[in-house]
């Protein structure tokens, strides 16, 4: 399978793996062959990127968080945060359920990826794909920074309610908001309240809502900041391709972010997914088949030599990169 930009090039072309709507149902099932009109249609539902069939069949394509899992919990998110909005209520032990069922089910492996596979036929659906998103990559720097069940859980929850504020305000406000909201629901650690407060506040000062610098971030709100700027980031890949994205965070490591968390973050974070087409130094093309764990710019690669498949590992061929995306 390989990853392509959606546009009129998939007319005729086979999905390889689902599309869902926001109510957990399959829109599009693999083996769907698109159609002009559902090229247009997907794409007004924001749906940018996809896979479809070629001659990968045997690559194989992970989700972080096993979808039924996903959309399960995008719908009670939205019951949540509408009920907060509404009543100036949340009850702890849904969030607490909530971040348990996703800590137990995260997939660690380095050839599981977050990818737009959900149409949004509703305007508000984002920021519930979105928070669960954060959650999840939030989740994953937290294991690879040995956090322990308490820390863990506590990153969860936060990263999980970082954007609640909105329900009460907008723009910069919404962190204060979130955090007054919080704190005065008892059941909430300090930690969690306090990291949806600050995690807008850059390591330089230049944040918001107090401008504090790093010795005074929560450590906590470090980690939901970058796993937010991230994901805000991908949201729109014909804007921000993944390695453009990791670049971007990296130019600005050293005023925006914890050098300590944006290390365990490009851990985590692999900037080729798997069936992404590249072209290599060499001027091969290639495409993206399996990550090297801890090596997010050196993956394994297929080409075709002499019409013969092969397989390629970058680490073993510290000569070759790959040097531009092709979607």
């Amino acid at each position: 399978m390989k990853l392509v930009l959606v546009n009129e090039k998939l007319i005729n072309k086979v999905l390889a793996t689902p599309i869902y709507n926001q109510d957990g149902k399959v829109f599009l099932n693999k083996g769907y062959v698109f159609t002009d009109s559902m090229i247009e249609r997907i794409k007004n539902f924001g749906i940018n990127t996809t896979y479809i069939e070629d001659e990968n069949n045997d690559l194989s394509v992970q989700h972080v968080l096993d979808m039924s899992i996903k959309l399960k919990n995008i719908g009670i998110l939205k019951q949540v945060f509408e009920r907060a909005k509404k009543e100036r209520k949340i009850e702890e032990k849904i969030i607490s359920s909530m971040v348990d069922e996703m800590i137990d089910n995260v997939n660690l492996s380095e050839n599981a990826f977050i990818f737009n596979d959900i149409i949004k036929n509703s305007g508000d659906i984002d920021i519930y794909i979105h928070s669960i998103d954060v959650c999840i990559l939030s989740i994953i720097i937290g294991i690879n920074r040995e956090y322990n069940k308490k820390q863990l859980k506590n990153l969860a929850m936060a990263a999980l309610l970082h954007d609640i504020g909105k329900m009460f305000s907008d723009g910069e406000k919404h962190a204060e908001e979130g955090y007054k909201f919080i704190k005065g629901v008892n059941a909430f650690p300090t930690t969690v309240y306090m990291t949806i407060c600050q995690h807008h506040e850059n390591e330089d000062g230049s944040g918001y809502p107090e401008g504090i610098t790093g010795e005074k971030i929560y450590e906590l709100a470090k980690v939901v900041h970058i796993c937010d700027y991230y994901i805000n980031l991908i949201s729109d890949i014909n804007k921000n391709l993944i390695n453009e994205t990791i670049e971007r965070i990296t130019a600005q490591a050293s005023s925006k972010f914890s050098q300590n968390v944006y290390k365990d973050f490009i851990k985590s974070i692999y900037c080729y997914p798997n069936g992404l087409p590249i072209k290599l130094n060499n001027g091969l093309n290639a495409t993206v088949v399996m990550q090297n764990k801890n090596y997010p710019l050196r993956p394994i690669i297929g080409v075709f030599i002499n019409n013969e498949p092969k397989l390629i590992n970058l680490m073993d061929h510290l000569t070759l990169f790959i040097d531009k995306i092709i979607l």
